[in-house]
């Protein structure tokens, strides 16, 4: 329901004037990048016809939960990015990646052995990204997503996820969505003093789940266009080979 919620404000915000949106505008060496959402797009490297950008601002979501009662903590983040080619270049790839780190400590559930009863907790982690760059006219819900998806996470893993192979137009759009949740139910335990004694004493046992997008990185690899001459070109080549032909059988003659 997020998913499509956020997707739904994807396609009004993109039917309104980006410029509704200001934000960041970076240049490269071979393109321009705009953040709509000013959500601090960061520079990093640009070398070698690949430059990075630092996402940590816009998709670093990182959730801590340690609690004796049932609790739960999350957040989304939707953010747009403008792609621009310099003339004599174009962009070939857009990667997302980064790390993702997650832990799982549900309070124990111990046997029970009277006068005392226990019961156990639990903890849950998630995480879901949908990814994906489309053209200037496109409507991006209908646009093919790449999409990561984490659930219950205990320990740590690197991501990455690539825009499709084919061909991106000299101006397009890049599409990021990022949620990320954990979650908790505590345990517990009840000691019962004794026969005939209809009180009892109760305690709560702390859950803990973490979830944490790290180093999150926007990576475009862009190269120069090959030089494709004009038919006038072909023509004006063509008709100087005949010449030097001509001119080679007359002094041979």
């Amino acid at each position: 329901m997020a998913h499509q919620l956020s997707a739904l404000a994807a396609v009004l915000v993109f039917s309104l004037s980006s410029s509704a949106f200001a934000g960041t505008t970076i240049a490269t060496q071979g393109f321009t990048i705009g953040d709509e959402w000013g959500g601090s797009l960061k520079l990093i490297s640009d070398s070698n016809n690949v430059a990075k950008f630092d996402l940590t601002n816009i998709a670093g979501l990182n959730y801590s939960l340690t609690e004796t009662y049932s609790s739960s903590v999350g957040d989304g983040k939707l953010d747009f990015f403008d792609v621009s080619a310099r003339d004599g270049y174009r962009v070939i790839s857009v990667e997302y990646s980064g790390v993702i780190s997650g832990a799982l400590i549900p309070a124990p559930d111990y046997p029970d052995s009277w006068p005392y009863s226990y019961w156990g907790g639990s903890a849950t982690n998630n995480s879901q990204a949908y990814f994906g760059t489309y053209g200037e006219n496109t409507d991006p819900s209908n646009n093919a997503q790449k999409k990561i998806f984490f659930n219950d996470l205990n320990g740590t893993v690197p991501f990455s996820v690539k825009n499709s192979t084919e061909l991106l137009p000299q101006t397009f759009k890049v599409w990021l969505e990022v949620y990320a949740w954990a979650s908790v139910t505590p345990g517990g335990g009840q000691w019962f003093p004794g026969q005939g004694d209809d009180g009892y004493y109760s305690w709560m046992t702390p859950s803990t789940a973490n979830l944490g997008i790290i180093k999150p990185v926007l990576t475009l690899t862009y190269a120069p266009l090959s030089a494709v001459p004009e038919p006038s070109t072909y023509a004006m080549l063509l008709a100087g080979l005949g010449l030097c032909g001509i001119a080679r059988r007359r002094r041979a003659g």
